[in-house]
């Protein structure tokens, strides 16, 4: 007989409800049925509690509720009867910040919600079982989206969509987002962002940034903690499954929506410290729900 599984864990992403009738997506190529998504949700949550062993865990991947709630004024009780149907779960959530959570509500009210566990900086990991580790990512942490004006992470998304993307107009809302972008380029658009790598060097020294030229790059913490949690597991023997809004692997989707330093993120994946502990790398955003294996499986 087969051994019973060490944990298992559900998965659900970009619900986007809102209590609206349905709309479209931004380049209107898209229905989005707003009402229809929330019953969706409902229907995976009375599948997991009709599970004969409830799973661990829940990964919701983000953008559970959509940004027109904004328009809508709905965006503190939407939210709340989404989470409210994520507790009926058998088991906690995991919930990540996608672009959508960002249209929503900034930094400052993520920082202060029960339901995320840091909300300003969301990345962190946990053990689901002996021998295993989940690394959750925070793709959002260079972006125009979510920051206060004068955040420095916000500044250097400004700096590096200028010269990535002239088109992207720095509020991030308006301009011609793809002319004149080909290619992987396509990424640098508002509603994806960054963990925080090199790109974010761009920016350094930004005319309105307090940072010093010699400082470290904004955000480079989180990949520095990528690579640290990942060395440790490897040296631990432990596996690892990343849970990311935005993809990290272009093969994975439609070449467009992955985060905008996703090469640094592969780069520690795949890296010798990591020792192919990375079993699986779990992502939204993109909703054709594409899938690739590497080299490493």
């Amino acid at each position: 007989a087969a051994s019973a599984p060490l944990f298992t864990f559900g998965i659900i992403a970009d619900v986007q409800w809102a209590d609206a009738e349905d709309g479209s997506n931004y380049d209107r190529t898209v229905v989005r049925h707003y009402r229809g998504a929330f019953r969706t949700l409902q229907r995976a949550v009375d599948w997991w509690r009709a599970l004969p062993e409830p799973p661990s865990f829940i990964a919701q991947l983000g953008d559970i509720i959509d940004g027109v709630n904004v328009r809508l004024g709905q965006s503190a009780p939407a939210l709340e009867a989404a989470l409210s149907e994520l507790r009926r779960a058998p088991c906690p959530s995991v919930n990540l910040v996608g672009n959508h959570e960002l249209y929503n509500f900034d930094r400052r009210a993520l920082a202060a919600a029960g339901w995320l566990r840091h909300g300003d900086r969301e990345y962190y990991s946990f053990s689901p079982a002996a021998g295993w580790r989940v690394v959750v990512l925070d793709p959002y942490q260079l972006a125009l989206i979510g920051h206060a004006q004068d955040d420095p992470r916000r500044l250097a998304a400004v700096e590096l969509l200028r010269r990535k993307n002239p088109g992207v107009h720095p509020s991030g809302s308006g301009g011609a987002w793809f002319e004149g972008v080909r290619g992987y380029d396509r990424r640098f658009v508002p509603y994806n962002g960054g963990l925080g790598g090199r790109a974010a060097q761009l920016a350094a020294c930004h005319p309105l940034s307090s940072c010093h030229p010699s400082s470290a790059p904004i955000g480079e913490e989180q990949l520095r903690w990528l690579r640290s949690e990942l060395a440790a597991a490897s040296a631990a023997g432990e596996r690892v499954i990343v849970l990311c809004h935005v993809i990290l692997e272009p093969r994975a989707c439609g070449g467009s929506t992955m985060a905008w330093d996703y090469e640094e993120a592969l780069e520690a994946v795949r890296s010798g410290e990591a020792g192919g502990c990375v079993a699986a790398v779990l992502c939204g955003h993109d909703h054709s729900g594409k899938y690739h294996c590497d080299d490493a499986g």
